[in-house]
């Protein structure tokens, strides 16, 4: 369970570095004035919805220790 739980813990911050990674990427893109829906943007989204996706995914995995 300890294994488990420092897991969550690692996949908490490297998901929490990723979210303001995002928020800053999404800043440059409006503030260059840019199509909010151009391709980074579209790539941004797109990203958020596949690591949504994929944690699902995990939360269905067993763990075996």
């Amino acid at each position: 369970m300890a294994h488990r739980m420092d897991f969550l813990k690692l996949q908490l911050e490297l998901l929490d570095d990723f979210r303001i990674r995002l928020l800053q990427v999404k800043k440059e893109i409006f503030a260059n004035k840019a199509d909010h829906l151009n391709q980074q943007y579209s790539a941004i989204l797109n990203t958020a919805y596949y690591i949504t996706d994929i944690l699902c995914q995990w939360a269905n995995l067993p763990v075996i220790f």
